[in-house]
């Protein structure tokens, strides 16, 4: 596809200057994540909305933090190291678990709390400055799942990433409204900057993703199975050094016997009502007229010092599709505002985070699957937490509170709810779901035991207990 072709031509002057960097870990090291959230709540522009983090843009806010958080700087120090060579294996994970029946781990790409064994291994090979290669998987017994596991070129200004690069849309921690690590990502090739253009420190990323087969793709009164494509575009603005704004688009289309010309693409991109909401007028008689499924948000994080209490406020307004055939008005909105303390008390954090969404969300007449890669939403967690067809609007609840023991031991507990609204469907209850996990640092790698209870939107009970060693 041409897109594809257009991508590499921007792309093909970044041979030079200072080279690519690694990813660091996405929802597979909590310990260490924990630490950079702390990380993005104290330095000093600290302007990141999407994930995962590059190694080198976490290891420039480290360095800001010295002299103000030695023990913070010290602690994330010790784990970059590993990023700091030419090649090596920079984590790896064994889990056994136990649970009495099938539950969705929100955000953790498709599993299920019934995976008994879990392995996870990640490194990178640095053949050259600007060329890196990265491996990364998580292996059950039902399962494998591959996660950036890429070969990047480029440099600070165009990194280049082809494989299965994972994608983030959001500041929020527990979840993201456009795409987020709940469902399992696909082959894509995607560019990004971590040295920021302007004094208003401008941040892009593009990608292009392939995604899952699909049953039924429509076009016009009939339909045939296929894979769509999904193409996510970024961007944000630091006009002051605690707060940033981001813009983020999503476009489905393609797959089947549809058809898409770049030229379509960039109608969508930039008049979404003139490729879009086919029906609103009779003039559409082309049943390729509707590019497809589009997604759109806007975001914002402000790092605060209020009465000597640093932390972060962020929030996410998103919609599906336009509303009255308006290109500034989203349809089928969301909301999600989040807030971050990361020293509540001397020896814990805090975090609160709200979303509430309308219904639609994730369901498209196009696709037969909606938006979803490998049965599960490309988004939110609790997109899943429906009947099979329903497009139930719902809000969520998620608080986190991290307590540390002692310098090397944690404990991380976690409580969210999902509140589901149907019209046509009043079986929900209220879920909810109770994670606690306790953490011990010995020998340069984490030991670790987990408990998870709760109870879904079917009024069904589940819990699960686990043990795992991290390095």
């Amino acid at each position: 596809m041409r897109l594809f072709a257009l991508l590499l031509i921007v792309c093909s002057f970044a041979i030079n200057a200072s080279g690519v960097s690694p990813y660091l870990p996405l929802k597979s090291a909590p310990e260490f994540e924990h630490l950079i959230e702390v990380l993005l709540s104290k330095a000093p522009n600290a302007d990141l909305l999407t994930k995962p983090y590059k190694a080198v843009d976490i290891n420039r806010l480290n360095d800001a933090i010295k002299e103000t958080d030695p023990l913070l700087h010290k602690k994330i120090k010790r784990y970059l190291i590993r990023y700091k060579q030419n090649k090596g294996i920079t984590r790896a994970k064994a889990k056994l678990s136990y649970s009495d029946q099938e539950h969705n781990l929100p955000s953790e790409r498709g599993q299920n709390i019934s995976d008994t064994i879990q392995l996870e291994v990640d490194g990178f090979w640095l053949a050259h400055e600007n060329l890196l290669f990265s491996g990364a998987f998580i292996a059950t017994e039902e399962d494998f799942i591959p996660l950036n596991t890429l070969v990047s070129f480029g440099n600070e200004y165009a990194q280049v990433d082809v494989g299965y690069k994972e994608h983030w849309y959001s500041p929020a921690y527990d979840s993201a409204m456009l795409i987020s690590t709940h469902a399992k990502t696909y082959p894509s090739i995607s560019i990004s900057n971590y040295e920021p253009f302007t004094r208003f420190r401008f941040r892009y990323d593009f990608f292009l993703m392939y995604m899952d087969e699909q049953e039924a793709i429509k076009l016009g009164d009939t339909s045939e199975p296929g894979r769509p494509y999904l193409a996510g575009t970024h961007f944000s603005l630091a006009p002051w050094e605690n707060i940033t704004f981001g813009f983020n688009r999503l476009f489905q289309f393609g797959g089947g016997a549809r058809t898409v010309t770049f030229s379509d693409f960039l109608k969508a991109f930039f008049d979404p009502v003139g490729k879009d909401n086919k029906g609103s007028s009779d003039d559409f008689d082309d049943p390729n007229f509707e590019f497809g499924d589009q997604l759109a948000s806007l975001t914002v994080k402000y790092n605060f010092n209020l009465f000597s209490q640093q932390g972060s406020f962020y929030g996410e307004y998103a919609g599906e599709d336009t509303a009255g055939h308006k290109n500034y008005k989203l349809g089928n909105t969301s909301f999600t505002f989040g807030l971050f303390l990361p020293g509540i008390t001397q020896n814990s954090s805090l975090r609160l985070e709200h979303s509430v969404w309308q219904n639609a969300w994730y369901e498209n007449g196009i696709y037969s699957d909606g938006n979803r890669n490998d049965g599960h939403v490309i988004g939110h967690w609790g997109g899943d937490e429906r009947i099979d067809g329903s497009d139930a609007g719902a809000k969520s609840y998620h608080i986190n509170w991290i307590y540390n023991l002692a310098s090397t031991d944690v404990i991380d507990t976690k409580l969210r709810f999902i509140d589901n609204k149907d019209r046509d469907y009043d079986g929900y209850t209220l879920g909810y779901e109770l994670d606690v996990r306790y953490s011990t640092f010995f020998d340069n790698a984490f030991w670790g035991a987990e408990f998870k209870a709760g109870r879904d939107v079917y009024d069904e009970d589940y819990y699960r207990i686990s043990v795992s060693y991290s390095y």
